[in-house]
């Protein structure tokens, strides 16, 4: 008598796995500049425990949320494949954050509940993809960019990190913004840093004010034109973009004292320094 062998063979396959954004202890360091000096200051997001919520393993993130988002200082997400949650606790539901399964030119909606409570929505479209390899682990990268809200999200989301500006959408009117992530690390990645500072939990509190500088515009909202007014150093020409909330440039020069936004219709628009910390959102 004959007899088959049957050989079953198993392959792995990297991706999103059920749960496994933002594993306990997980930590993400931005920065927050000083509305009313030349300060920055290391802002903090830390995943703390694991929970479950309408019978779905999510984790709970607990830190400085900031100013600009409507958010408490807590919120909870879980991923499942490559899409990742929130919790919304006004609609006691869960939003899409992130979707890493998109390709170029394909879109998904991120829903927020603003200060009022209303829902407001973003749309946000992949324009391209690549790939970041990060001590020895190869990552996904989306380049998007996004329509519609009063809300804005970075231009790069990166798998298993999240949008390098912010985790998650911010208040298009803030002033100062957050200027961006500057580490993140778990125990599956380990440590990566963006290099935007010189070490994740840096601050320049105390540092001799004229050894640094900080960047006024004003009037917020403007009209024909925007002033600005550094401290801290000598008032010199910058170089400067106006981007609409597709991250689009729509103005660019160089300046000292003022930008003429006539040409601007009426809006929100993001206004980003050469060499300076502060990203500010300014209202036309």
């Amino acid at each position: 008598m004959k007899r088959s062998l049957l050989l079953i063979f198993f392959f792995p396959y990297f991706s999103f796995a059920q749960n496994d954004w933002a594993p306990v202890g997980a930590k993400w360091n931005y920065t927050l500049p000083s509305m009313e000096g030349p300060e920055v200051y290391n802002q903090t997001i830390e995943s703390v425990s694991d929970t479950i919520i309408h019978g779905i393993d999510c984790r709970k993130l607990s830190g400085d949320f900031g100013g600009c988002s409507p958010m408490n200082n807590y919120t909870y997400v879980y991923s499942d494949s490559e899409k990742v949650f929130y919790y919304n606790p006004v609609l006691d539901t869960f939003f899409l954050l992130y979707d890493l399964g998109l390709n170029p030119n394909q879109s998904y909606t991120i829903f927020i509940s603003d200060f009022n409570l209303d829902l407001d929505s973003i749309v946000a479209t992949v324009n391209d993809t690549s790939h970041l390899e990060i001590n020895g682990q190869l990552l996904k990268v989306q380049n998007v960019s996004q329509t519609g809200s009063m809300y804005f999200i970075g231009t790069q989301i990166i798998e298993r990190v999240g949008d390098t500006y912010f985790l998650f959408p911010q208040w298009g009117a803030c002033d100062p913004g957050i200027s961006g992530l500057r580490c993140y690390q778990d125990t599956a990645i380990g440590l990566y840093e963006t290099g935007i500072v010189p070490y994740c939990d840096y601050t320049n509190v105390g540092i001799n004010e004229n050894e640094t500088s900080v960047l006024e515009t004003f009037p917020n909202p403007a009209h024909d034109f925007l002033y600005l007014k550094t401290t801290g150093t000598t008032q010199k020409e910058l170089s400067y973009q106006i981007l609409d909330n597709t991250g689009r440039t729509l103005l660019s020069g160089r300046t000292e004292k003022e930008i003429n936004v006539q040409a601007l219709s009426p809006g929100y628009y993001r206004i980003v320094f050469e060499n300076i910390e502060n990203r500010a959102f300014i209202k036309f």
